[in-house]
């Protein structure tokens, strides 16, 4: 848990850099941040503590599932970000995605469930509970990508990216760290413990570069195109979990996975549907 403070550690210091560079003293990085609104300071605080409320739940259900069964919930990522800008924004959505959709939903449930030869019955690989569980945290995480990649876009004329990024990491450090000492027990490892293996410092800061660039992607692209790379690491993980973790696989479950990674995969070469287009999902 840790390293979740690390990462946020490493995402501020990367973007105070930026800020120092294109402001070319200390003092431009100081005035940055004057006269910016406090909804703004508002809308960052809320988002950090999302997304280290959603690091906490990422523990949680990696107890659960194998990693290749949570990437590969993941890759429904695509549509839940696009019913909730729909929802939220009023963003449309062409018949081609909603069928895009459609074919996800089927497709991930013969890799969650399998019929009992004995009882004949559905029995879902992890128990229902933790279908119920990783589909709450799937649509968690798709939230904390649409509301970032809405006050991106709405303030990224105002405010430079690297301003909002500071103040996000700024936040997801103190929160990241108030929960690792909240839920700190006496026989934990020390908070240090591991870091003198350079490999993972290495690790934390590569991953703290992907944080930096997903803000880009908000800025020039939308929520979706964050999800690109989703079906490739699925499709990895479900046959490295095997291996590792001797997580179930048959040719029904990698059906049902390939109908997920390519209908999703699809989905992201599916234009928009224009702002005023009868070509829409139907009430």
């Amino acid at each position: 848990m840790s390293a979740m403070f690390i990462v946020e550690l490493f995402k501020l210091c990367i973007s105070l850099a930026q800020l120092r560079f294109s402001n070319g003293s200390l003092n431009g990085v100081i005035t940055s941040f004057q006269g910016i609104k406090k909804s703004i300071y508002a809308a960052y605080i809320f988002l950090a503590l999302s997304y280290a409320a959603y690091n906490q739940l990422i523990f949680y259900v990696m107890r659960l599932v194998d990693p290749g069964t949570f990437a590969l919930f993941k890759s429904l990522m695509p549509g839940i970000v696009a019913a909730l800008n729909l929802v939220a924004f009023g963003k449309r959505l062409t018949m081609a995605q909603f069928y895009c959709i459609l074919i996800q939903i089927f497709g991930i449930i013969p890799v969650t469930a399998s019929t009992n030869p004995e009882t004949g019955k559905i029995d879902f690989t992890y128990g229902v509970a933790s279908i119920i569980v990783l589909t709450c945290t799937i649509t968690f995480a798709a939230f904390n990508t649409v509301y970032n990649a809405s006050v991106i876009k709405k303030e990224s004329a105002n405010y430079p990216v690297a301003v909002q990024n500071s103040i996000l990491y700024c936040g997801g450090c103190i929160f990241n760290l108030a929960f690792y000492f909240l839920s700190m027990k006496a026989d934990d490892k020390p908070f240090f413990y591991g870091y003198d293996n350079i490999n993972v410092v290495v690790l934390l800061f590569l991953n703290s570069t992907i944080g930096i660039t997903i803000s880009f992607v908000y800025k020039h692209g939308d929520a979706v195109l964050k999800t690109l790379s989703q079906p490739v690491v699925s499709a990895v993980l479900l046959f490295i979990s095997k291996v590792l973790f001797d997580a179930p696989l048959d040719i029904i479950k990698i059906s049902g996975a390939g109908s997920v990674i390519f209908s999703t995969m699809l989905y992201l070469k599916l234009p928009s549907a224009p702002e005023k287009s009868n070509d829409t999902l139907p009430k």
